[in-house]
């Protein structure tokens, strides 16, 4: 009979805390009647970010000692050997899509991961230049600027394509609603955690002798075919009937040196313009749009 009492006694409180659950704003969990309506219990969900995955980013350099004093070849015979100038390393957008995965591990606690793939990371060629990228100014011809990219040819060059692998945490503030009158809550949230990035096609185009040999005056910069960063920022969930809406703005810095030295390619022939690099990374600022 005590058993018996005990097992009713707990399916009373249960019924009891559903109701409140159903019918008090402030407790809200989106867990409705229907079956068909957004769920914020579920442990895992699987979303999209379509086109909607931006950067703005620009290159940090440290220059090695000396850097203006390292001889580069120049196209003009009575300019040869030239010295540089200058350094710098304007920003741009990359643009790209993903397919987010979240696991919830409590009520205030998220781990999110998934696949991102930038898609649009610049390019420039003789009539327009855009994304992140290095120019060089050299001591006879400070007017004209020298640009790299990770990619180069004859005529221009670009970055390139990348896949993103996170791994972030997301710490989550109470339900929150934006008036009286609003039927369903948003949330903000703390994010932070680290990504793999990975180039693709790099190793197969710095591994062709011929991008670095013959009639080519200006070498491409040999990138790592992969790099880590540690990103942190916020974010803001809206909540609707059917779907929920992520708004996430964080901070993304690279982790060690971008540039591989140690390519054979490198080893056999120097680049000038590695060689004034002591140090090369990447940082931004990166906004996705996610929707559950």
């Amino acid at each position: 009979m005590f058993s018996f009492g005990g097992v009713m006694e707990v399916k009373a409180q249960s019924k009891i805390l559903d109701y409140f659950r159903n019918n008090s704003r402030g407790a809200w969990q989106g867990s409705g009647k229907n079956k068909e309506e957004f769920d914020d219990n579920k442990v895992i969900y699987i979303g999209m970010s379509p086109f909607t995955h931006l950067s703005y980013s620009h290159y940090f350099i440290e220059k090695s000692k000396d850097w203006n004093t390292i001889p580069v070849a120049m196209p003009v015979a009575e300019n040869s050997p030239d010295q540089f100038a200058s350094i710098s390393n304007p920003g741009g957008l990359e643009i790209g899509f993903g397919l987010p995965i979240r696991i919830r591990i409590n009520h205030y606690l998220s781990f999110s991961t998934g696949v991102f793939f930038s898609i649009e990371r610049g390019r420039y060629t003789k009539n327009s230049v855009y994304g992140p990228r290095i120019n060089y100014t050299f001591s006879n011809d400070k007017d004209e600027k020298h640009i790299r990219m990770q990619r180069g040819d004859n005529d221009g060059g670009e970055n390139f394509s990348t896949i993103e692998l996170p791994l972030l945490f997301k710490l989550y503030s109470d339900y929150k609603y934006f008036s009286q009158k609003s039927e369903y809550p948003y949330r903000i949230y703390l994010l932070g955690g680290s990504k793999l990035i990975r180039n693709f096609g790099s190793n197969e185009y710095y591994n062709q002798t011929k991008n670095f040999t013959g009639s080519k005056i200006d070498p491409p910069l040999i990138f790592k075919n992969r790099q880590f960063n540690i990103d942190t920022g916020l974010g803001l969930d809206i909540h609707s009937k059917y779907s929920k809406f992520s708004f996430e703005a964080r901070y993304s810095q690279s982790l060690g040196d971008l540039l591989n030295k140690k390519h054979k390619n490198y080893i056999s022939s120097p680049n000038p313009y590695m060689s004034v690099i002591d140090k090369l990374s990447i940082r931004g600022i990166q906004f996705s749009i996610i929707i559950e």
